[in-house]
């Protein structure tokens, strides 16, 4: 093919810029050997057939510039398909020919099988003077594969000494070997030390701008709108992400001072009532200590000195009546023995006149009498017997042999009847039995509920005072939910459906997000005896915030408070069930529940648990009444059918045991073997008749006797009377003697002991607990009084006891909180109250002030300081991004992107929702400078920061912390068309255009994106300036291609380009030309160079 001569290059172009000068490759796939490219600084076409190894120029070059290059991208992005087989060092190294072969044994064919070495360098020059080479150096031992590859990078003041290297190479490349070998050279095993190296003698500063080159050298395109190609390749990374993370980092130092200011005032609030405990502690000790002396000293002492003189007017009462007793039994005894003289006279007279017969005569009849008595006995229990075994015969011998027979036959038939009674009135039994239990249990139940308000079962609430206990945490500040949930009248109806719906929830116990941490604690290190659930209330709660018509919530009351209104929001959100009056409406929800307590989970779910549907089992309410009284009446009704049921046993044992009473007689009857004269009293009747009969007609005989008897009887009783009253005297003399006695003993007992003195306190004390009893003479009612008196200082001192280890287990448990929390010297006895009340003074008149005063301090200045930059850099950097891009308008407008057309790029501030919302809350959560802040709204305020930089610290909060600091996401760069004719195409996509016009656009696109990188029209010169291009505009018309060179050229750059031969016309534009050759037989490549001004033969050495 002819090459054409491009025009004269003129003076020098760019001078101070490094432009690509020459590329040198040695033993690189088809370029077997040593082969130098010259660069025009114009910019130089490399162009040749398909094939020849453009391409594998491009590559050799990208191992400079990239540490993980892709081989052959451009050829492959242009065709749309991948190679058949991947490019990489190894396979350029040994120059792959090909498979050999066709069997399973077919193995890759190379150029240079054994040990070999590659290397590729890049010249650039500025122009004035100044050779900066980057160069790779790679080997390869004789058997060595990929794994085995060796490579170095050098950057040099002059292009790579290949024949120093060629001479001096023994064995594999080492740094140490290169810089022998190549002197003054920096050597480097790393590709990134070295990429930072070539950049700075480049003069590029961001690697942004060699990503654009890779880009735009493999031919990619934008990958997407302008925008996001700008946005991922092209804008710097802002400076508003590292500002962030020195304020988030900064915080901490805050956030470290912070938490010295709550610790001082977690330790104040901690301490807040050790003084108050304290003062009640020693006065409680000063009390128990004065009772223990009343109890143990004065009340003995008292009680002694009290006996004293009860025990002297006890003597002196008693030697009275001693005296006035003496003087009664001597009267007493005188009327005795004159009683006595008078009956013995008539009892004289008695027996002269004949009454020993008569008296005989009583006494047979005595006897008659006592023999009736005797039989009438076991008669009338014979009687009984037939009475109670319900046998009606006469009492006569027939009737007696009649009775037994009947008794017989009873035995058995009514044995039969008892037991069927028994079983009855076993079974009666049982049930009362079982109903008194059950009242019992509810009246348990019932008094329970009495003693507290909640309708919590008992174990659960002390689960709750445990951890209570344990943490120092208020109850009130842990209600369960149940306690916060209550049923209107009117809706009263709904309670089953919303006890068994809310069962899970309303047992739950609910903790704010500051003690949780604490309350697990303490679960995971105690056996807690049962099932506890807590849910932390600082969690937000996700789903609807607004219920249905006829939801759950509808038919539900909260308490107005903070975690009232969380469970409102919580049944809300979560519990979201329709309640529907008819079974049939659950079909038509996703989600309901229905009057009677079914409740529909789901689609596909629906349950029902009737385990806790007695009164006892509910758990809704803000207080037991309902509940209590439910109880009550439950237990009205269950009292009534206890009623019956006793009733009905004490029936059934009425007549059980008046069959045992029948069935006992029946037996005595039939096993009885005695005779009727055995039973029967009729001969002892006979008996005393005549005995009275013979007394009467004695007396009969005598009349005047009568009136002796009857006045000796007379002074029988008297005289009986009379000695009665002299025992009685007689007794009460010796019992007054002998209580004078243990009197007089007693007094002379107490006042050997003389009383210690009391003290005027201990002895008022006593005076005044002992002045209810009155007189205490007697030694009883001393001792009963004492008694009292011993019992109610014995209360009170177990009161006082009580309250003073009640005092003292509060003031120790918050010693022992205070230490495991913050650690202390004091230890944590009562002992050291004392130094405790000191430390919480010393904290509410310095730690406290001190610490508010250095986070005022540091939150007012530095914080601030550091936010505030955070936002004015929000602003900064957004509007960067304009005042760098805009002005590259200024040179789109000078080329021509078709006749009289040029490109524009504008950017428009879009600032995400996102992003505005943070800057907001940021700028409300600062400190308000020039304005005095109370306590609240600076906690307030700290608490709102403290939020935003944790979220900003949060992984799982990458994509909102990028959305919010990213300014690049804050702006939308578009290209808009201006055509000579003031029409306008806005929002242009290479992806909506022709392949060549793609091309051509892409090409205006990526020089702004270059110049914006490099500061080309910021600056007005770049340092570098060589752009490389593979498959260079193969889609484009020479028209769209000049207008993408003129673009690049204005813009300042170099271009290399490679191109097919029907590209060719694409030199003109550039200042050389250089084809590639390949040998097809020997599968090898060369170079042929052409240029104005310095044309000459090449001779084409292909090795």
């Amino acid at each position: 093919m002819s090459i054409e001569t491009t025009l004269p290059m003129g003076d020098l172009i760019n001078p101070g810029q490094n432009r690509l000068a020459s590329v040198q490759i040695v033993n690189w796939g088809t370029f077997d050997g040593a082969h130098t490219i010259k660069v025009d600084r114009a910019g130089t076409l490399l162009t040749g057939d398909s094939g020849v190894g453009k391409s594998t120029i491009f590559d050799a070059m990208l191992q400079v510039m990239d540490a993980r290059p892709r081989m052959n991208e451009a050829a492959q992005n242009n065709s749309g398909t991948n190679a058949e087989e991947k490019r990489n060092a190894f396979s350029y190294m040994r120059g792959r020919l090909g498979t050999q072969g066709a069997d399973d044994g077919a193995g890759t064919a190379y150029q240079r099988p054994g040990a070999t070495w590659s290397a590729v360098c890049l010249t650039f020059d500025n122009g004035l003077g100044q050779i900066t080479s980057l160069s790779v150096v790679m080997d390869l031992p004789a058997t060595g594969t990929e794994h085995n590859l060796g490579r170095y990078y050098l950057v040099h003041n002059r292009p790579l000494d290949l024949q120093a290297l060629q001479a001096g190479m023994r064995g594999r490349f080492t740094k140490g070997s290169l810089e022998t070998l190549l002197p003054g050279a920096a050597v480097f095993d790393s590709h990134k030390m070295f990429a930072e190296r070539y950049r700075h003698a480049l003069g590029v500063e961001d690697e942004k701008a060699f990503n654009l080159l890779r880009i735009l050298q493999t031919g990619k395109g934008l990958g997407g709108t302008v925008n996001d190609f700008f946005r991922n390749n092209v804008l710097d990374t802002p400076r508003t992400l590292t500002a962030a993370e020195e304020a988030v980092e900064d915080f901490s130092h805050l956030r470290s001072i912070r938490r010295q200011l709550e610790r001082a005032r977690q330790q104040r609030d901690h301490l807040q009532s050790v003084p108050e405990l304290h003062t009640r502690y020693r006065e409680a000790a000063d009390a128990l200590a004065h009772n223990r002396a009343l109890a143990k000293e004065g009340l003995p002492a008292y009680r002694q000195r009290l006996a004293l003189e009860g025990a002297q007017r006890t003597a002196e009462k008693l030697e009275q009546a001693a005296t006035a007793a003496r003087s009664e039994l001597s009267a007493a005894e005188t009327r005795r023995a004159t009683l006595k003289d008078q009956r013995d006279a008539l009892s004289t007279r008695y027996t002269e006149e004949g009454g020993g017969a008569i008296a005989t005569l009583e006494r047979e009849l005595a006897a008659a009498a006592a023999q009736l008595r005797s039989r009438e006995t076991v008669e009338n229990a014979a009687k009984d017997e037939l009475a109670a075994a319900g046998i009606d015969v006469d009492f006569s011998p027939a009737g007696l042999v009649t009775a037994r027979s009947r008794a017989t036959e009873l035995v058995k038939s009514l044995s039969a009847d008892l037991d069927a009674v028994k079983e009855r009135s076993s079974n009666a039994h049982g049930e009362a039995w079982s109903l008194k239990g059950q009242i019992a249990k509810l009246e348990n139940e019932i008094g329970s509920f009495r003693r507290r308000k909640s309708n919590i079962r008992q174990e659960s609430l002390d689960q709750r005072a445990r951890i209570c206990a344990a943490t120092g945490i208020n109850e009130a500040d842990m209600p369960f939910a149940a306690e916060l949930i209550d049923l209107p009248a009117e809706h009263a109806q709904w309670r089953p459906a919303a006890e068994r719906t809310l069962r899970s929830l309303a047992t739950a116990l609910l903790v704010r997000g500051e003690h949780m941490a604490a309350v697990t604690r303490f679960l995971s290190e105690n056996d807690m005896q049962g099932y506890v659930r807590c849910i932390d209330v600082s969690v937000p709660v996700d789903g609807p915030t607004e219920p249905g018509p006829d939801d759950l919530i509808t038919k539900l009351i909260t308490r107005d408070t903070e975690m009232g209104r969380w469970v409102a929001r919580k049944i809300t959100a979560h519990y979201d069930f329709v309640c529907v009056e008819d079974p049939a409406g659950l079909a038509d929800v996703a989600k309901g529940v229905s009057l009677g307590g079914a409740v529909k989970r789901n689609r596909s779910t629906t349950e029902k648990d009737d385990r806790h549907t007695k009164a006892s089992d509910n758990v809704l309410g803000f207080d037991n009444k309902d509940t209590v009284a439910a109880l009550g009446n439950e237990l009205l009704a269950l009292r009534g059918v206890f009623e019956e049921a006793d009733n009905l046993s004490r029936q059934h044992a009425s007549e059980q045991d008046e069959l045992v009473r029948r069935l006992a007689a029946v037996r005595a009857i039939a096993a009885d073997e005695r005779t009727w004269e055995d039973l029967s009293a009729d001969a002892a009747r006979a008996a005393v008749a005549v005995a009275t009969d013979r007394l009467e007609s004695a007396r009969d005989a005598n009349a005047d006797l009568e009136q002796i008897r009857f006045e000796l009887d007379t002074a029988e009783l008297d005289l009986t009377a009379a000695t009665e009253k002299v025992g009685v005297l007689k007794g009460d003399a010796a019992r007054l003697d002998a209580d004078l006695a243990a009197a007089v003993e007693r007094r002379t007992a107490l006042s050997a002991k003389a009383p210690e003195a009391l003290s005027e306190g201990l002895r008022s004390a006593l005076a005044e607990l002992f002045e209810p009893f009155g007189d205490l003479t007697d030694p009883a009612r001393l001792k009963e009084a004492a008694g009292e008196v011993e019992r109610s200082l014995i209360t009170e001192q177990g009161r006082l006891e009580k309250t003073l280890l009640e005092t003292r287990a509060k003031l120790e448990r918050t010693f022992e909180t205070f230490s495991d929390k913050w650690g202390s010297d004091f230890g944590t006895s009562v002992e050291s109250a004392g130094a405790y009340e000191d430390r919480f003074e010393d904290i509410i008149s310095e730690g406290l002030p001190q610490r508010e005063a250095e986070f005022r301090e540091y939150f007012n200045n530095r914080t601030y300081e550091r936010f505030s930059d955070l936002l004015q850099l929000l602003d900064e950097e957004r509007r960067s991004i304009s005042s760098r891009l805009l002005p590259l308008n200024s040179v789109l407008r000078r080329v021509e992107y078709s006749a009289g057309s040029h490109l524009e790029i504008e950017v428009a501030t879009t600032v995400p929702d996102a992003a505005y919302k943070f800057r907001t809350e940021l700028k409300n959560a600062l400190p308000m400078m020039g304005s005095r802040q109370d306590k609240a709204d600076m906690d307030a305020r700290y608490a709102a920061l403290e939020g935003l930089v944790d979220r900003l610290k949060d992984p799982e909060e990458k994509r909102w912390r990028a959305e919010v600091l990213d300014v690049r996401s804050h702006v939308t760069i578009t290209c808009t068309h201006r055509l000579a004719s003031g029409h306008t195409y806005t929002n242009l996509q290479a992806s909506l255009m022709s392949g060549g016009e793609g091309q051509r656009f892409t090409a205006f696109i990526m020089a702004s994106a270059l110049a914006y990188q490099l500061g080309i029209v910021s600056q007005g010169f770049s340092t570098y300036g060589t752009v490389m291009m593979d498959e260079a505009f193969v889609k484009s018309s020479l028209s769209f291609a000049e207008a993408s060179i003129n673009a690049l050229h204005e813009f300042g750059f170099q271009l290399l380009l490679a191109a097919p031969e029907d590209k060719v016309d694409l030199s003109r534009f550039l200042g050389s030309v250089t084809e590639i050759l390949r040998d097809d037989v020997t599968n090898r490549s060369g170079v042929l160079e052409r240029g104005l001004g310095n044309s000459r033969s090449v001779d084409i050495l292909l090795r």
